[in-house]
This record gives structure tokens, sequence and C-alpha cells, in this order.
């Protein structure tokens, strides 16, 4: 469809939308190599398994022959880390190369009725495909096309926004009777630990499956001294003599509820 519409660029009655994905940047790629390769060195895994070639080995291939069954929470932190490489894409009037999809030109035709570029894009397409006379006017169309390219490209940002309350909601009627208790009676909770960016650490809670953040700054409240984070930000080093394992990522961490920072609507976990 987007090659179709490619073709007929240049028909004054045709405002095609085209949905472009940027390749990763060259930093993003070289700084994952890296992670890769000192998360193998880590874990003590074999490098020609578990790390990463670089860019003659194509990331897509590389995923698929991760071990899964042999470390499932490595394969899927690791996962992670390789979408995090990817940049945003967008809808445009313009046809550019789609990395995720892997196609030279890429336009949204799937799921009309619940997306406004879908329903847009067929049009086009039909009017293309009849000839002028079952087109709209064309500056009538221009106007309407670009309202359109707002919307799909406002919509992502939306669904990021609905995605995080939603979690929020979760993690609200997972921990808010729990806080009421005693905080040697609260439940200890298993995770993977996904990654860490900043001051944060992510870790995927095996039950229920959702993502939650632990700040920095809270495990050294808690520890009562410093946390130490590596340069390749794989893993996080407990103060000595707190009895408290280190977080890699890839591996599995314990988790219990600690406190509730209301003002910033954030549940408090660390490490048991």
């Amino acid at each position: 469809g987007a090659k179709i519409l490619k073709m007929g660029l240049g028909i004054d009655y045709l405002q095609p939308i085209f949905r472009v994905h940027p390749a990763p940047t060259e930093e993003h790629l070289d700084r994952f190599k890296r992670q890769m390769a000192a998360l193998a060195q880590l874990h003590g895994l074999d490098p020609r398994r578990w790390a990463w070639k670089g860019p003659d080995q194509p990331l897509a291939q590389y995923l698929e022959a991760l071990p899964r069954r042999a470390r499932p929470r490595l394969a899927a932190a690791i996962e992670r880390q390789a979408i995090l490489t990817n940049r945003r894409s967008i809808f445009t009037s313009d046809p550019g190369a789609h990395h995720g999809v892997g196609a030279p030109v890429y336009a949204r035709f799937s799921s009309p009725m619940r997306e406004i570029v879908g329903i847009f894009t067929h049009k086009e397409a039909l009017e293309l495909i009849n000839g002028p006379a079952s087109a709209d006017p064309t500056e009538a169309d221009l106007i309407l096309r670009n309202r359109v390219v707002e919307a799909g490209n406002r919509s992502k940002s939306l669904q990021r926004q609905l995605e995080k309350e939603t979690e929020q909601l979760v993690l609200d009627q997972l921990f808010e009777d729990e806080i009421q208790q005693a905080p040697e009676d609260r439940p200890s909770r298993r995770g993977t630990v996904m990654g860490m960016k900043g001051h944060l650490i992510y870790v995927r809670l095996d039950d229920p499956p959702i993502e939650v953040k632990i700040h920095l700054s809270d495990l050294n409240r808690h520890s009562g001294s410093q946390w130490r984070l590596d340069p390749h930000r794989i893993e996080v080093q407990p103060p000595n003599g707190t009895g408290l394992r280190l977080m890699r990522m890839g591996g599995a961490v314990d988790l219990r509820l600690e406190g509730h920072d209301e003002k910033r609507r954030r549940w408090l976990l660390a490490p048991v």
C-alpha cells in the first residue's frame, strides 16, 4: 500500500500519509554493544552466545538466537535494552524507511475503525484507484491531512500517558492494603531487574507482571549508606555489612513495600 501511494506522489489530488521510523543512532548501538559484552562477562556467560557482535550482526537475529530457556530473566532484560535503542516513529506526509518493520516505505492501513490515520489512508488509496472524480477538493484535503497527522502523532503520547495511569492504578490496588500492615508482615515479591537508567532501577514483577521503579535515593535512605552503580549500569552493589544482595540486570530480586510518597504518587520498594 505504501509503495502504491509513493508511486502516486505528485498527483495533485493525492495526499498520502506515511509512517517513518529512523534507525537507531550509532551512539545508542555502540552503548548497547558495550553493555551486552559487560553483561555476559558479569554473568560468566559465553560471549559468543550472549554478547552482540555489532552492526555486522542484525539485532533481530541476535535477539532471536538468545538462549531464552536457559536464562529467561536475562533474555527478557536484554530484549528490553534492545527496544530502548529504538527511536520514535512518526506520521508524516514525506515517505521514508521504517526501521522496525524493515521496509523502505510504510503506511498505516490496519485498524481503520480505531485509528484516524488508517481511515484517511484508506480514503486516499481509494481516490488514487478511482481517479480524480472521486477525490475531495485538494485544498480541503491538505488541511485535513495536517490535522490527521497531528492527531496520529499526539495519540502516541496520549497512549503512553494512559498506560502510565493504568499501571499506577494497578499498583495502588496492589499496595493500598499492604501499607496498613506492619513492615515485617508485608509479603515480598520477586521480579526481574530489567535495566538501570540515571538514578532509577526498573524491575518487572513476576506476579502481577508489571514494572516498578526503584530510586537509588530510596535505597540509600533505606540502608543508611550509598549503593554503588557500575559504569555500564548493569549492576548495583549494596553497602558493606547490610546483608543485602546486589542487583544485576537480568537477575532476580525480592522486593518489599516500604512506604508511600503521596506527593509524588510513588510506592517505595526496597530489596529484602
